[in-house]
């Protein structure tokens, strides 16, 4: 893929991403960090700041390689970055499932 269709790529999935974080933020971080069992409060409140870390994370990366040019300048760069970036969500992802939905459930929403 050129430099481009890679910069096209990584704009549609860092849309995406950012539309998935505020629905995280918005529906269910509020509501778990304000439950009455304190357990699952400092649960959330683990996967949030987790989750902040890891959105940021990515946000930067998107900073780091924000035209075609600094894509087409570092080909190698923007592959390590991309795979580092990959790999740090798909385990996010794993803890959603594991973690976060399975807590979601349990209270109800």
């Amino acid at each position: 893929r050129d430099a481009s269709g890679a910069k096209r790529a990584q704009s549609r999935f860092i849309g995406v991403l950012k539309v998935h974080a505020a629905m995280e933020s918005e529906a269910f971080y509020p509501v778990l960090l304000a439950h009455e069992d304190r357990e699952i409060r400092r649960t959330a409140q683990r996967l949030y700041d987790e989750v902040e870390g890891i959105y940021n994370e990515v946000f930067d990366y998107a900073d780091r390689w924000k035209t075609t040019s600094s894509i087409s300048n570092d080909p190698g760069g923007y592959i390590r970055d991309t795979s580092s970036v990959l790999r740090t969500l798909s385990q996010r992802l794993k803890r959603e499932n594991d973690v976060l939905y399975p807590l979601v459930e349990r209270v109800g929403l």
